[in-house]
């Protein structure tokens, strides 16, 4: 017998991208085909004018840290940004963090532990502030003091210290080479502030000027389960001073939240009507005549009817993903899977400039595409108005719940805790009180019979059909999955099982 070892990884994206306010649809693009588990940018700047579903859609779970006069002696540029994939189960760390920083940490719930991820943004001119960076190493100290012994916290810092040269240690990571290294007052503080929490430096990638600007700290439980590279493929154009990366943390199970399942549904738009009518043709419905009590009737009937559309109305087909690509695109897309696979095998020249060239023939194409629809979907406003509705509110709307709710001291991260604590909370809104029978009869009593009109009413099938011919035509199902365009389409069907009987009910049973 084999035993064979199934590697589980979480992988994060970085990048410095330098502002994205005007890279927003590019940003959108790569976002949507990125297959990282966490993304974590710095320099956003962004506001509170660019939601976070214009640049991830749903796909990610989003939390931001803008510059502020709160944390920043400028109003603009700045920002941190932490993006978790949705299916992950995550929230923003309890861990007391100063808001006069411009920094996240973001805690990823794992099987028996979990992993922090933090990204922290020192400006080049608050870089010798001695008073910052000793708030960024009370943060961290904050942080990592409540972490487990098997937790993993992964730190990104856009320190902007160029004057610290980094070479590898004889145990593992990085350490500065004091030779080389002017270690001014700033420098030593953050030096020392990553040496005393017990933080690694574990970036080897150097940029154009062959510095280290961008830090991966890690603390001793990730160690031996990390590595740090530099990304094949960056989301927006790279900055020479700051690489992208592409970190993986081995051997660690994220929780994955209860999503609701996606069930295909059924096309009411292309029915064929004649044969559907035949088909409730040929119902023996004498099964309602047996029945006596109306809920019964109601229940047999809308089943029988189930049954029928389940067998006679085509599925609908999943939408094209995404809803610009055509077959080009996805050749395209193709390939450049092929390439990125060759350039991670074979690390040589002329396999990365395929990869460049197939990965930025593939991004111009889907940028072409998407310009377009974009195009489309503007000028559908009059003919089309729910199409376009439709399109601004998935550029609007965040993420449904929140990936962990809490009440008091109680938390929840699935969908059907999430529930058990909204009933507790609504629960303690409302009188547990229940009134007595002698109570109820008390009140009968006192309320005299002129309170109560009794009548008799009748339903007949002119009222039924009549009501059918009054509803919206529309091929959106209702609650019991019939939608109201096949109800007026085969009406005289429907109605049929009930001919030459009238349904009488008293009003006050």
């Amino acid at each position: 017998m084999v035993n064979v070892r199934i590697e589980r990884k979480l992988r994060i994206f970085y990048q410095n991208v330098r502002g994205l306010r005007t890279k927003i649809d590019t940003f959108f693009l790569a976002a949507s085909d990125s297959k990282y588990d966490v993304i974590v940018l710095t320099e956003t700047w962004l506001d509170d004018c660019i939601l976070s579903p214009q640049l991830f859609g749903s796909s990610f779970t989003v939390f931001r840290m803008a510059r502020s006069r709160v944390n920043s002696r400028k109003s603009c540029g700045g920002g941190v940004l932490i993006a978790v994939s949705s299916g992950h189960c995550c929230c923003i760390d309890p861990a007391p963090i100063s808001n006069t920083l411009e920094q996240l940490w973001v805690k990823i719930q794992l099987d028996r532990s979990s992993v922090s991820i933090g990204v922290l943004y020192l400006p080049p001119d608050r870089r010798n502030d001695l008073d910052v960076i000793q708030k960024h190493a009370d943060s961290i100290g904050s942080v990592l003091s409540l972490l487990n012994p098997l937790d993993i916290a992964v730190l990104f810092w856009d320190y902007n210290h160029r004057e610290l040269h980094w070479v590898p240690s004889e145990s593992s990571g990085f350490v500065v080479d004091t030779s080389r290294s002017r270690l001014p007052a700033a420098g030593c503080a953050l030096y020392d502030a990553f040496c005393f929490n017990g933080l690694t430096q574990t970036n080897p990638v150097k940029n154009a000027r062959a510095r280290t600007l961008d830090l991966v700290l890690v603390n001793e439980p990730a160690l031996q389960n990390l590595s740090v590279m530099e990304a094949d493929d960056p989301m927006v154009r790279i900055d020479p001073d700051h690489p992208v990366l592409d970190v993986t943390v081995t051997d660690v199970v994220p929780i994955a939240l209860e999503l609701a399942p996606q069930h295909r549904g059924l096309n009411f738009k292309h029915v064929d009507y004649d044969v559907l009518n035949e088909a409730l043709s040929a119902i023996d419905w004498q099964f309602i005549d047996s029945q006596e009590d109306l809920t019964d009737i109601v229940d047999m009937f809308t089943a029988t009817i189930r049954t029928v559309i389940e067998a006679h109305v085509p599925l609908q087909r999943p939408p094209m993903k995404p809803a610009w690509a055509n077959r080009h695109l996805r050749e395209l897309k193709r390939r450049r899977r092929a390439a990125q696979r060759n350039y991670q095998t074979n690390r040589t020249f002329l396999a990365k400039q395929r990869f460049k060239l197939a990965s930025n023939t593939y991004k111009f194409y889907n940028q072409f595409l998407y310009s377009r629809y974009i195009e489309r979907t503007q000028r559908s406003l009059r003919r089309h108005p729910k199409k376009f509705w439709s399109f601004v509110r998935s550029k609007r709307k965040e993420n449904g719940l929140p990936a962990s709710m809490f009440l008091g001291d109680l938390s929840a991260s699935t969908a059907s805790s999430k529930c058990e604590l909204f009933a507790e909370h609504f629960k303690a809104a409302f009188s547990s009180s229940v009134a007595t029978p002698d109570q109820i009869d008390a009140e009968i009593r006192d309320t005299t019979q002129e309170s109560f009109d009794c009548g008799v009413f009748q339903v007949t099938e002119a009222h039924v059909l009549s009501a059918i011919r009054k509803l919206k035509h529309s091929t959106c199902p209702g609650p019991d999955g019939i939608p109201s365009s096949l109800l007026k389409n085969c009406s005289n069907k429907l109605v049929a099982p009930f001919e030459e009987k009238i349904f009488q009910y008293d009003s006050c049973e």
